[in-house]
């Protein structure tokens, strides 16, 4: 099942951890081209916690296969 939300602009798994080192981490990664600075004029705090919550249900349905997500951002690179 592919992660999908409006403000999704690609989503993929990371593998995290050390070489030899077990268990592997399974990571989401989420960019998006939402504004994730608060400080930012277009910075909306309801969109970024909309794709939050769709973030943690759909980690949640994974059945503790994925153990994280992140968010990057696209639209405001530094």
């Amino acid at each position: 099942m592919a992660f999908q939300h409006p403000n999704v602009k690609n989503a993929y798994i990371k593998h995290e951890g050390r070489f030899f080192a077990h268990p592997w981490r399974m990571v989401l990664v989420i960019e998006t081209d939402l504004i994730t600075n608060p400080q930012h004029p277009n910075f909306s705090a309801q969109a970024l916690n909309d794709l939050v919550n769709a973030g943690q249900v759909y980690v949640a349905a994974q059945n503790r296969r994925i153990e994280d997500f992140e968010i990057i951002p696209i639209s405001d690179r530094v």
